[in-house]
Order: C-alpha cells, then structure tokens, then sequence
C-alpha cells in the first residue's frame, strides 16, 4: 500500500513540475515578444492565452 502511495505522489510531483515549467517557458516567452506595431501579433495572442491557463499546448508555439 505504501509503495502506491509513493509512486501517485511521485507522478503528481513530476506533472506539477512539468505545469509549472510549461508556465514559466510560456510567460519568458510571452515577455520576449516583439509586440511591433506593423507586424502580426500572432505569437503574443497565443501566448497571452496561455498565461491564463493553457500554457501546456501554448508554449511549444514558436512564433514563425
């Protein structure tokens, strides 16, 4: 029983770890946009909605 225990709390301990990387990567990411007037703000809507949220499948965009 304890083992269990041990490999649940393990395994909520990595995805946590990953959620919380794919936020920071998302927000670095959203701070490092160019937000140029003439240009297309593609990547800064994708990441700002990120930010609230969806961050795991945002901050793989690359902007190009």
């Amino acid at each position: 029983m304890r083992n269990k225990f041990r490999v649940i709390v393990t395994i909520q301990f990595i995805v946590a770890l990953f959620l919380i990387g794919c936020y920071v990567g998302n927000a670095i990411k959203f701070i490092t946009c160019d937000f140029d007037s003439k240009g297309s703000w593609k990547a800064e809507a994708i990441h700002g909605v990120g930010l609230f949220g969806l961050a795991p499948i945002t901050v793989w965009y690359d902007g190009e």
